[in-house]
């Protein structure tokens, strides 16, 4: 019995076949590392600061946020007011430096609001790289609306 040599041929292919699937594997543990990497954007001291306390709808509610940024990407900030109902705003592209600061910030209660103790729910994403994006969520302090047309 005769043990056949492999052509260059089949020598061709094998050595095709072990390059495509080891760059396969190297794909495969960029992506998997890009999902599981523990990204550190942003740190937001909860809750928020309400600055006025008692307002009435179609006012605008004060408040002051502390918070530390790691990253010098922007982010979508989209706000809520929390109740019984939920009213959303239309999320708002935001840029601010990297290190840490305090702001103060409004948001306008519409006139159709009715009374009732609300918070503002605040939502941020970051699209860090193709794959993942990143929702950071905090909240507000309690506040008052009142509505005269109660």
């Amino acid at each position: 019995m005769s043990v056949r040599k492999p052509n260059k041929m089949t020598r061709g292919l094998n050595t095709f076949s072990l390059l495509s699937i080891t760059i396969s594997i190297i794909i495969l543990v960029i992506i998997i590392g890009i999902h599981i990497y523990p990204y550190r954007l942003l740190e937001v001291e909860d809750p928020v600061k309400i600055l006025t306390p008692l307002i009435r709808s179609g006012e605008h509610v004060k408040y002051e946020t502390s918070f530390c940024k790691y990253t010098n990407l922007n982010g979508m900030v989209s706000k809520k007011l929390i109740d019984d109902y939920v009213y959303v705003t239309a999320p708002k592209m935001v840029s601010s430096d990297k290190g840490c600061q305090t702001i103060q910030g409004f948001m306008e209660i519409p006139k159709y609001m009715p009374s009732g103790m609300y918070k503002i729910g605040f939502t941020v994403e970051y699209q860090v790289n193709f794959f993942k994006t990143i929702t950071i969520k905090y909240y507000s302090e309690d506040f008052n609306i009142i509505n005269e047309k109660d």
